[in-house]
């Protein structure tokens, strides 16, 4: 579970709108967060990877917690009618 991650990233300003895992995919988790522009993506990235907190403490966690080859990102945009903006 990514507990430390998800602190590091709330308290750098990044939104978690929500996570979410698979009820028939052991190894499925979905994570949404939220950025009001490309600008404010890049500035948060920044922030939160480029860390003494990331880099030292999480990043060298992430290879036992994690396959890094089924990752799979997608970057989406809500529907005008979506509650999540």
């Amino acid at each position: 579970r990514l507990v430390g991650s998800e602190m590091c990233i709330r308290d750098r300003g990044m939104v978690i709108l929500g996570s979410f895992t698979g009820e028939e995919e052991e190894d499925l988790y979905i994570w949404l967060r939220r950025f009001d522009s490309e600008d404010e993506r890049v500035r948060l990235y920044e922030a939160v990877y480029e860390s003494d907190t990331w880099v030292n403490e999480i990043a060298p966690k992430i290879p036992e917690m994690m396959d890094r080859s089924k990752i799979v990102v997608r970057r989406i945009e809500s529907s005008s009618k979506s509650v999540i903006q």
